[in-house]
C-alpha cells in the first residue's frame, strides 16, 4: 500500500512540475515584450532541445509580434524541429512556400504588418513576401466576397441594397452626391471666407449649417405656385 501511494504521490508531483514549466513560459512571455515569428520558433526549438514531447509544447502560449499570444501545433512543432535542424531558417522547400509560407504571410497583411516587417518575422525571401503580397491584393480585389463586404457596410447604415447588380449604379449616384455637395459653399460672415456645407470638408459644424439652411429657406421661400 505504502509503494502505490508513493508512486501517486510521484505521479501527482511529476504533473505539477509539467504544468508548472508550461506556465512560467507562458508567464514569461505575457509580462515581456513580444517576440518575433522567429524568436518564437527558436524558444519551441529549444524545448524540443530540453525533452519536452510536442503535445506538452503545444500547449504553451507565446505572445508573437503581429500574431498575439500563439499556440503551435504539433504538424507546426515538428516543421520548426525540421527547419532549424536543416541548419537555416531560411530553406524551405517550394510546397511549403506555396502552402504555409503564404498563408503564414497572408494572415500578416490582413493583421496590418508591413512588408519589411513580414521579412523580418518570418525569414523569407523579400522577393517571395512582395509576391505574395501581389498575390493576396489580387485575390482581394477580385474577391467575390467584396460586394458582400460592401453590402454588410451599407446594412449597418441603414441602407438596404437588395440585388447586387444595383451596386455599381448605388455608388454611381453616391459619387455624384459627394461631388455635388463638394461645391455647396457660402460665405463666412464674419471673414467672408467660403465655408462649404459638405460633411465631407472641413466645416465641422455641416450639419447645424445644413438644418439652419433649411429652416431659413422654410421661412422665406415657397414654390413657384403656391
Amino acid at each position: 500500500m505504502t509503494s502505490i501511494k508513493q508512486e501517486e504521490q510521484v505521479r501527482t508531483r511529476k504533473k505539477h512540475e509539467r504544468t508548472d514549466d508550461k506556465q512560467e513560459i507562458t508567464d514569461e512571455n505575457k509580462k515581456n515584450h513580444s517576440v518575433t515569428l522567429y524568436e518564437a520558433k527558436k524558444q519551441i526549438f529549444s524545448l524540443i532541445q530540453q525533452g519536452w514531447n510536442y503535445r506538452k509544447i503545444s500547449q504553451v502560449s507565446l505572445l508573437i509580434e503581429g500574431l498575439g499570444m500563439k499556440r503551435f501545433s504539433i504538424s507546426e512543432i515538428s516543421k520548426i524541429k525540421n527547419e532549424f535542424l536543416g541548419g537555416s531558417r531560411n530553406v524551405v522547400n517550394s510546397s511549403e512556400n506555396s502552402r504555409d509560407g503564404k498563408s503564414e504571410i497572408f494572415r500578416l497583411i490582413k493583421n496590418g504588418t508591413n512588408l519589411e516587417d513580414i521579412v523580418i518575422f518570418t525569414g523569407k525571401e523579400p522577393k517571395f513576401v512582395k509576391e505574395t503580397f501581389d498575390e493576396y491584393m489580387n485575390l482581394k480585389n477580385l474577391s467575390p466576397s467584396l460586394a458582400g463586404e460592401i453590402m454588410q457596410v451599407l446594412d449597418k447604415k441603414g441602407i438596404r441594397v437588395n440585388d447586387t447588380k444595383m451596386l455599381v449604379p448605388f455608388i454611381t449616384k453616391t459619387i455624384d452626391a459627394y461631388k455635388f455637395l463638394s461645391i455647396l459653399q457660402y460665405q463666412c460672415c464674419i471673414c467672408k471666407k467660403p465655408m462649404s456645407l459638405s460633411p465631407y470638408g472641413d466645416n465641422k459644424g455641416s450639419v447645424q449649417d445644413i438644418a439652419d439652411a433649411i429652416g431659413y429657406l422654410s421661412k422665406t421661400h415657397g414654390h413657384p405656385e403656391c
